[in-house]
C-alpha cells in the first residue's frame, strides 16, 4: 500500500459512540504493541461508519516528549496570560515572588517560594522553601525545602520532592505520578 503524504495532522479531541469498541475488537496492535486510534478510525471508515472532521488554521503543538510538553506549557501560558499571574480560589501565598506567566490552581499553599516564569501548578499543591521555573506541577504535588532551583521539570500527580543537593546550580527532574523522592542534605566536597 502506497502511503499518501499530507501537510495535515490529527490534533484535538475525538468523540466516538460505542461502535469504537467494535472497531478496537477488529484491529491488531501495532509494531509498538499498542492499539492505534488511526487504525480504529480506518476500520470504521472501511465498514462505512460515519466519520466527520474539521480543518483548523489554529496553532497546535505535539506534546509527545518532555521538551515539547514544556514548550507547549510556555506557549499556552504566554498566549493566555502574557506576563501575568493567575491564582486559583482558596490558594494561599506567603512570602512569595511570582514571575509571570504563572498559573496556580485552586487550594494550593505556596510559602517562601520564587515561582516562574513559565510555571503551571495544578490544584491542591504545596510548595515551600523552593524556587521553580519553566516547569509543570500536576495535581496534588508537594515540593519542599529544595536547595537549587527546580527548572525544566515535570512532577506527576500526587508526588513529593524534598531536599536536593544545595551545591548544584539547578535541578532538572521528571517524576511520575504517585512518587516520593527524598534526597538527604549532602555536602559535596573533597573526599574523606
Amino acid at each position: 500500500m502506497d502511503l499518501i503524504k499530507s501537510n495535515l495532522a490529527i490534533i484535538g479531541m475525538y468523540m466516538f459512540d460505542p461502535s469504537i469498541f467494535e472497531s478496537i475488537n477488529h484491529i491488531t496492535p501495532s509494531k509498538r504493541e499498542e492499539y492505534e486510534i488511526t487504525d480504529a478510525i480506518q476500520w470504521m471508515i472501511n465498514q462505512s461508519f460515519p466519520i466527520s472532521y474539521s480543518i483548523t488554521n489554529k496553532n497546535y503543538t505535539d506534546v509527545g516528549t518532555i521538551e515539547r510538553w514544556l514548550a507547549a506549557n510556555q506557549w499556552v501560558l504566554t498566549d493566555r496570560l502574557g506576563n501575568k499571574v493567575q491564582i486559583g480560589v482558596n490558594t494561599k501565598l506567603e512570602n512569595c515572588i511570582l514571575k509571570g506567566p504563572v498559573l496556580i490552581g485552586n487550594n494550593c499553599t505556596i510559602k517562601n517560594a520564587c515561582i516562574g516564569p513559565y510555571v503551571s501548578i495544578q490544584d491542591d499543591s504545596v510548595l515551600m522553601n523552593c524556587t521553580v521555573e519553566n516547569s509543570i506541577c500536576l495535581r496534588n504535588i508537594k515540593m519542599m525545602n529544595l536547595g537549587p532551583p527546580i527548572s525544566n521539570s515535570i512532577l506527576g500527580e500526587q508526588t513529593t520532592l524534598q531536599g536536593i543537593f544545595e551545591e548544584i546550580r539547578k535541578a532538572h527532574v521528571i517524576i511520575g505520578d504517585h512518587s516520593q523522592v527524598f534526597i538527604p542534605s549532602v555536602q559535596i566536597g573533597e573526599g574523606d
